[in-house]
């Protein structure tokens, strides 16, 4: 019996033995591997050339998102994300963690709570803009106009006048379309006397640019209030080519939607037809509808019958103590001494001042007397000045509306067929 219980001992012994045994050598692999993997966590040294190259090539080649794209370096500590595109604000520290959950103030006695209304801001309301022109029986200009002297409606409907204001000081973005089709050559001297003095009669704050046109539009000058700039540009007009009429009139409006003014006006004049044009009368009608923006025409022209009124022009008058010549049709003429027939386009000139509630000059180029450029360009900036900016309640979206201005009896007003654009305006 005790024999039996040695050998028992002796091969528990034995197991405990070899399980410590396997124990030790389990650890000496495992730390063997833990030292291998800790080798290999970079190159070897002895790896062979260019493999090092190649991963690194291969990583970059993952950030270059297109050719010659670096992605800004990350913002460093303090610092508001230098080099990022775009930097958000800091955010203002909190006066304390718990600001956010102050109780309310206690309602005085005899007063419900739950009967408090909240202060809201007031609904957003669509604010538009247009300039009107007011004169009274005699063609005078009205001096004091006043909310209650206009009604306005939009696509048929009337809308509340909010406020209107005198744009006696008020700056212009200007743009300043010439045509300098070969029919020009005889007339640009008179045209660059007209446009020099008309220069000298705006504001100093005005800003404007000036295009040419014949076969295609040439910017001659940017934006600017430095009439010496205009100056120069002026002076660079020489005619050739034929005339893309359409293709100015809407590179004009869209040049001129770029102006930092939100009254805007564009000066356009012509001796001819648009015959070069890849838009047609309808896309800058359209265009016209779309830009806000008071589009003056000068038509260099002959109705073909006796001339009358100021400077040979029809005896219609539109502005005070002005003569302006808005008969339609293709007015035909021959040029002094050259017998070519020339024609000017008067019914499309019209359309587009239509539009915008301006004017059309046409003007008979056979006076020799071509100062006559002068009076109307003059009549164009004191018109600018005595207008009115009127601000009404809109249906708003991005379509242009109907627009129909009516004065109270005694006062003749012009005004915008369309209105394209409004600007959202908040009350309280």
């Amino acid at each position: 019996m005790k024999s039996k219980v040695v050998v028992g001992r002796t091969e528990v012994a034995v197991a405990i033995i070899f399980f410590a045994t396997l124990v030790f050598l389990v650890g000496s692999v495992a730390a063997s591997n833990v030292e291998t993997i800790g080798s290999n966590s970079a190159l070897p040294t002895n790896s062979p050339p260019g493999q090092g190259a190649a991963e690194i090539a291969q990583a970059s080649q993952s950030q270059n998102i297109q050719p010659g794209y670096l992605p800004p370096p990350p913002p460093t500590p303090n610092q508001g994300g230098s080099g990022q595109t775009l930097d958000l604000p800091r955010v203002a520290p909190q006066s304390s963690p718990t600001s956010a959950l102050e109780l309310p103030r206690s309602q005085p006695e005899g007063r419900d709570a739950s009967f408090e209304v909240p202060i809201q801001r007031q609904p957003q309301t669509t604010v538009g803009r247009i300039s009107v022109t007011a004169t009274d029986d005699s063609g005078r200009w009205i001096q004091n106009l006043r909310t209650q002297d206009v009604t306005v409606y939009e696509d048929g409907i009337q809308r509340p006048v909010l406020g209107l204001q005198r744009d006696t000081d008020t700056p212009i973005s200007i743009g300043i379309v010439v045509d300098t089709s070969g029919s020009m050559s005889w007339k640009l001297a008179a045209a660059q006397a007209a446009l020099r003095h008309f220069v000298g009669t705006l504001n100093p704050r005005d800003q404007f640019f000036m295009v040419a046109f014949s076969n295609r539009s040439f910017l001659l000058q940017d934006f600017t209030n430095n009439p010496a700039d205009l100056e120069r540009s002026i002076g660079m007009l020489h005619a050739y080519g034929q005339t893309a009429l359409y293709d100015a009139v809407i590179q004009g409006l869209q040049k001129v939607e770029m102006g930092r003014w939100p009254k805007r006006a564009l000066l356009v004049m012509t001796d001819g037809i648009d015959n070069e044009s890849s838009h047609t009368l309808d896309d800058a009608i359209q265009a016209a509808r779309q830009a806000d923006v008071l589009i003056y025409t000068v038509g260099l022209g002959t109705t073909g019958a006796s001339t009358g009124g100021f400077g040979g022009m029809s005896s219609v008058q539109i502005f005070p103590g002005f003569g302006i010549g808005i008969g339609g049709g293709g007015f035909r003429h021959h040029q002094m001494g050259m017998g070519e027939d020339e024609r000017v386009d008067a019914q499309t000139l019209r359309r587009l001042s239509d539009e915008t509630g301006a004017t059309t000059f046409i003007m008979n180029p056979r006076v020799t007397d071509m100062s006559a450029l002068d009076a109307h360009f003059q009549a164009i900036s004191t018109e600018l000045r005595e207008q009115y900016t009127v601000r009404y309640a809109s249906a708003g979206g991005m379509r242009p509306h109907q627009i129909r201005v009516e004065g109270r009896p005694g006062i003749e007003v012009r005004a915008p067929k369309w209105a394209g654009s409004a600007t959202p305006d908040y009350g309280g």
